[in-house]
């Protein structure tokens, strides 16, 4: 299980997420009024939808991997610079730098 960082609280709109948790409610409470006479139960399956998509959308996140191509990877220390190079980075650190690494030829 992952644990979502402190800093990323800061980055979250937190209007945006009352506004859809508001209109989820008000959608709710229609079906609950719209459908009290004919299926008075019809509301419960809105709101199991609501809590498993709340509970997708939290536990859900961006992947680990990112794949630069055609960067000019620099080194630092002191080589010439490559240009055209691909660097795969995993969990915020470099696992492949090379030129053209993913048959990218020219």
């Amino acid at each position: 299980m992952t644990v979502l960082e402190r800093r990323l609280y800061f980055h979250i709109d937190w209007a945006l997420v009352t506004a859809l948790l508001a209109l989820a409610a008000m959608g709710i409470v229609m079906i609950y009024s719209a459908t009290q006479s004919a299926a008075p139960r019809l509301y419960i399956s809105q709101i199991y939808a609501l809590a498993l998509g709340l509970l997708v959308a939290c536990v859900s996140r961006a992947p680990d991997g990112v794949a630069l191509v055609g960067a000019t990877l620099i080194d630092g220390s002191g080589g010439p610079a490559l240009p055209d190079a691909a660097i795969a980075a995993i969990a915020e650190r470099a696992m492949l730098a090379s030129p053209l690494a993913f048959g990218c030829s020219g």
